[in-house]
């Protein structure tokens, strides 16, 4: 196996806007991020984003008519960046010379050790609760992506995998995963896990979880 994850390096995706209107829209945009980490969706007012983002209240309400406007417009701005990192995340060309548990243990490791340019998706879980269903449904769509993504790129190493039908054993791995990873990404959710203190266990059990049931040699 690769002594560093391929994804080690990447970077949230954020583009910057630059016309006046647009940066006043994004200070006001990561002040209510910065707010949502530290006291949660209902912890903070309109004023205190305006204070944050170092604006008016007026300035803030021409560009959002209220907080659940604002916040919708949070997450679709992270909808978009969702997107975008988990395309850089999958590209096939990252993976390059890694194997099936490489790569396990790649987005296992970005999970229980998360950069701050990569830990934004748990947000993304907090403001999906109550969010526009439009917004909810390509909320969902994306993560659809993320896990098709990843399944066809183990499915590419399916000559690793000793089980007899690798394909359903894929399916069965991520399907264990996927919930694993989002409930680490979610505070609240984190909570209920056992073995939330011990994130470097965690991912070496993880790995030795898909290789026993995968059948491929952990090396």
């Amino acid at each position: 196996m690769t002594d560093i994850s391929p994804i080690d390096d990447l970077k949230w995706s954020r583009e910057t806007q630059q016309k006046r209107g647009g940066k006043t829209q994004m200070a006001l945009l990561e002040a209510t991020e910065s707010l949502i980490l530290e006291s949660g969706t209902d912890g903070f007012s309109m004023q205190d984003v305006a204070k944050r983002a170092g604006s008016s209240i007026g300035s803030l309400y021409h560009h959002f008519k209220d907080k659940d406007a604002l916040l919708n417009a949070l997450f679709a701005r992270m909808i978009v960046e969702l997107e975008q990192t988990y395309t850089a995340a999958l590209a096939p060309e990252r993976w390059e010379g890694a194997g099936v548990l490489d790569i396990i243990r790649g987005f296992s490791h970005a999970t229980f050790h998360p950069r701050a340019e990569t830990q934004n998706p748990h947000l993304a879980i907090k403001l999906s609760v109550n969010s526009d269903p439009k917004l909810h449904n390509r909320y969902a769509e994306a993560q659809a992506y993320f896990y098709t993504g990843l399944y066809n790129l183990l499915r590419e190493r399916r000559d690793e995998i000793g089980h007899p039908d690798p394909d359903t054993a894929i399916c069965v791995i991520l399907d264990l995963l996927g919930p694993m990873w989002r409930a680490w990404r979610n505070p609240e959710q984190q909570a209920t896990l056992l073995c939330r203190d011990k994130p470097d266990e965690m991912e070496n059990e993880l790995v030795t979880l898909a290789a026993a049931y995968l059948r491929v040699r952990n090396n």
